[in-house]
C-alpha cells in the first residue's frame, strides 16, 4: 500500500477518466472523495471489504481510507471523481455538518449509493454540471462548479441524516462509537480555535484508551494528526486562494504559532508554507 499525496489547486477537484482492467494498487490518500461510474462494473475494495458497483453508483470515501478499484468485466470503466479537502465547506454555514456522513455512518452504512435513488441521480446531474462548465469555463463556471459541490453534499447529507434518524443503518451505531464521534465534530467545527486533540477527547467523556481506538477506526488517524491535518488543510487553501499573510493565515487555520505551522505544513507536504504558495500563484499563472 502507498501513500498518495493529492495537491488541490482549489478547495475541491471535478475530474473524470477512464481506468482499465488492471488492478490499481491500494492506496490512500488526504482527500474526501466522491466518485460516480458512468460506465461498465468496477470492483472497489475499501478496507476489509469489497463492493461491485455499476453505472450510476455512487462510492463515498474518507481521508486515509485503503482503497483500489478495478474493472470487472477485464474492459475500461469510466470514472467521475469529486476530491476535496474539509476547508472547503469552512465558508458554508454549519458547513462541518456536510461532511459528517463520511465519519459518522461509515461503519453502519455501505459507502455505495445506489444508481437508482434519488440522491445517486441528483449527484450524477450534478457531477456533469461541474464537469461540463469546468470544460467550457464561461463566465462564472467557478461558481456554478461550487453550487454544485454543495448540492451535492446536501444530496448526501439527506441521504444518510434519514437513514440514521429512521434506523434503517445495516448495523446499530454502537454508543461508545457516537462518543468518539463527538471528538470528530469538535475538531471539524472549532480547528480555528486554540483547542488541542484533549478537547475532543472530553467530549466524548470516554477514557484515553478508548477514545483513541474509536477515533484510529473512525478516521485512520490518531486525534493530534486528525486535527493538525485539518489545519494543514484550512492553511492550503488560504495561502493559494488569499491575500492573507502568514501570521494571519497560522491564525486562521488554528496555529499557535508560525514554528508550529511552518513544521506541521512541511512534514505533510514536504515545502514550507511559503514555497507552496509560490508553487500556487505559478500554477495559476500558466492556467490564465
Amino acid at each position: 500500500m502507498f501513500y498518495e499525496s493529492i495537491r488541490l489547486d482549489q478547495p475541491f477537484k471535478f475530474s473524470s477518466f477512464t481506468g482499465n482492467w488492471a488492478t490499481h494498487e491500494l492506496h490512500i490518500h488526504d482527500c474526501l472523495e466522491i466518485g460516480v461510474i458512468t460506465a461498465n462494473r468496477v470492483k472497489y475494495r475499501i478496507g476489509d471489504h469489497e463492493y461491485v458497483g455499476t453505472a450510476g453508483d455512487v462510492f463515498l470515501l474518507r481521508p486515509f481510507e485503503p482503497h483500489w478499484c478495478f474493472s470487472c468485466e477485464g474492459e475500461d470503466y469510466g470514472y467521475q471523481m469529486l476530491l476535496f479537502h474539509s476547508s472547503a465547506v469552512r465558508s458554508v454555514p454549519d458547513g462541518e455538518q456536510l461532511i459528517i456522513p463520511f465519519y459518522s455512518w461509515a461503519d453502519t452504512m455501505s459507502p455505495c449509493i445506489p444508481a437508482e435513488t434519488e440522491a445517486a441521480q441528483t449527484i450524477s446531474i450534478c457531477m456533469n454540471a461541474a464537469l461540463m462548465a469546468g470544460s467550457k469555463q464561461q463566465a462564472g463556471w467557478n461558481a456554478r462548479q461550487y453550487a454544485s459541490f454543495i448540492q451535492i453534499l446536501i444530496s448526501i447529507y439527506d441521504l444518510y441524516g434519514g437513514y440514521h434518524s429512521a434506523g434503517t443503518g445495516n448495523r446499530r451505531i454502537a454508543a461508545d462509537t457516537v462518543a468518539a464521534f463527538k471528538g470528530v465534530q469538535v475538531y471539524l467545527s472549532r480547528y480555528q480555535e486554540p483547542i488541542a486533540a484533549e478537547d475532543g477527547r472530553a467530549a466524548s467523556g470516554l477514557t484515553r484508551t478508548a477514545y483513541h481506538q474509536l477515533f484510529r477506526q473512525l478516521t485512520g488517524l490518531t486525534p493530534h494528526v486528525f486535527l493538525s491535518r485539518i489545519r494543514v488543510h484550512a492553511a492550503m487553501d488560504l495561502l493559494a486562494n488569499s491575500g492573507l499573510s502568514m501570521i494571519e493565515i497560522c491564525e486562521e487555520s488554528g496555529f499557535l504559532s508560525l514554528s508550529t505551522f511552518n513544521k506541521q505544513f512541511k512534514n505533510l507536504l514536504g515545502c514550507s508554507p511559503s514555497a507552496y504558495r509560490q508553487q500556487a500563484v505559478q500554477k495559476r499563472k500558466r492556467t490564465m
